[in-house]
C-alpha cells in the first residue's frame, strides 16, 4: 500500500508543477540568450581596437582563437540549461 500511496503523491506532485508552470508562464531568459549579446559588444570593441591600432595578422588570427571560444561557451550553456 505504502508503495501505491508513494506513486499517486508523486503523480499529485507532477500535476501541481505543471499547475504551476501554467499559472506563472512567466519565462526567464537563460544564460545563454545573456550570453549572446555580451560576446557580440565584447567582439566589436576588441576587434576594433585591435584593427585601429594596426595589428592586422595579429588581430585576425585573435578574434579566430575567441570566436571558437564564445561560440563553445555559449553552446556548453545552451546544453548545459537544456539538459543535452
Amino acid at each position: 500500500m505504502s508503495t501505491l500511496q508513494t506513486g499517486q503523491e508523486v503523480t499529485q506532485a507532477r500535476g501541481l508543477a505543471r499547475m504551476s508552470k501554467k499559472a506563472g508562464e512567466e519565462r526567464h531568459l537563460q544564460a545563454w540568450h545573456y550570453l549572446i549579446p555580451v560576446f557580440a559588444v565584447f567582439w566589436i570593441a576588441f576587434g576594433s581596437i585591435l584593427i585601429l591600432s594596426g595589428f592586422l595578422f595579429l588581430a585576425v588570427s585573435a578574434l579566430a582563437v575567441l570566436a571558437l571560444f564564445s561560440i563553445l561557451i555559449i553552446a556548453l550553456a545552451w546544453a548545459y540549461q537544456n539538459d543535452r
